[in-house]
C-alpha cells in the first residue's frame, strides 16, 4: 500500500511528538529554575503586577505614609483646677510666705504676727508655701507630673502615651491656689486631655494633703477643666477665653 507525502510526514509527527513536548516542558522547567535563581527581582515583578498584591502594596504604602503624618504629630493639652482656702491658711501664707507686690513688682517679706485685713488684690504670684509637710507647691508639682505618666494605670481604659512635656505651674492668686499643666506628645494618635487633667487633679489632692496641718476650714478643690486640646480623635477644642 502505498503512502502519500503528506501521510508520511503527519506519522512522523505524531511518532515523535510527545517526546518532543516533554523534551519542552523539561528544558523551560529548567530555564526557569535558572531564571529564579539568577533573577529572582524579576520574578518578583511578574507576581507583584497581579491586582491582589498591587492592592496590598497600595495599602501598606498608604499606610506607611500614615504613620510618617502620625510621627510628625504633635498633640497637647492643658487644664487647670482652683483650691479655695480659709481665712487662716490665707493669713499663714500672707504672714509667711514670699509674695510680690502688684504695684511695685518687689519681694517683700510679710512677717507681722498682727492680725491684719488680708488684701488678696496686692498679691500677686506666690513662690513657694512652707509648711510643716514641707514646701507645698514643689511637692504637688512632682505630684501632678508622675500622675501624668500614670495616667493609664490611674484611669481604666485610658491609652498608654509616651509624653514627651510635661508641665505644672502652681500660684496664689486672689485668695485661691491656682493649678495649671500642659501636656505635650509626638507621633501618637490619641490625644493627651487626660494626662493634663489627671495632672491637675492629684496636684490639687497633694496641696490638699500638704495643707492639712493648717487647716481650720474648709479647704474645697472646684472646677477642674480643660482649657485646650490640640488633636485626637474627637479634633481640637479650645475654651472660650483661653489664653493660648
Amino acid at each position: 500500500m502505498k503512502m502519500s507525502h503528506h501521510t508520511l510526514i503527519n506519522c512522523f509527527k505524531r511518532a515523535i511528538e510527545p517526546n518532543f513536548s516533554n523534551s519542552l516542558k523539561k528544558s523551560s522547567t529548567q530555564s526557569s529554575m535558572t531564571t529564579e535563581q539568577q533573577n529572582p527581582i524579576e520574578i518578583c515583578d511578574v507576581i507583584t503586577r497581579s491586582p491582589k498584591m498591587i492592592d496590598i502594596t497600595s495599602k501598606i504604602v498608604n499606610g506607611n505614609s500614615q504613620k510618617q503624618n502620625i510621627m510628625t504629630t504633635i498633640r497637647s493639652a492643658k487644664a487647670q483646677v482652683f483650691i479655695c482656702i480659709d481665712d487662716y491658711i490665707k493669713q499663714f501664707i500672707h504672714n509667711q510666705c514670699l509674695i510680690i507686690d502688684n504695684n511695685s513688682d518687689k519681694i517683700i517679706h510679710d512677717n507681722d504676727n498682727n492680725e491684719s485685713h488680708i488684701d488678696d488684690n496686692n498679691t500677686n504670684e506666690l513662690y513657694e508655701l512652707l509648711t510643716p509637710k514641707g514646701d507645698v507647691f514643689t511637692v504637688a508639682r512632682l505630684a501632678g507630673i508622675q500622675a501624668a505618666k500614670q495616667t493609664s494605670n490611674i484611669i481604666p481604659l485610658c491609652h498608654q502615651v509616651p509624653l514627651s512635656h510635661i508641665s505644672v505651674d502652681i500660684g496664689y492668686r486672689l485668695g485661691k491656689i491656682h493649678i495649671q499643666s500642659q501636656v505635650k506628645a509626638v507621633g501618637q494618635s490619641t490625644g493627651v486631655e487626660m494626662e493634663a487633667l489627671t495632672a491637675v487633679s492629684v496636684a490639687a489632692l497633694t496641696v490638699y494633703d500638704m495643707l492639712k496641718p493648717l487647716q481650720k476650714g474648709p479647704i474645697i478643690i472646684e472646677k477642674i477643666e480643660l482649657l485646650e486640646k490640640l488633636g485626637g480623635s474627637k479634633g481640637s477644642y479650645l475654651k472660650l477665653g483661653a489664653s493660648k
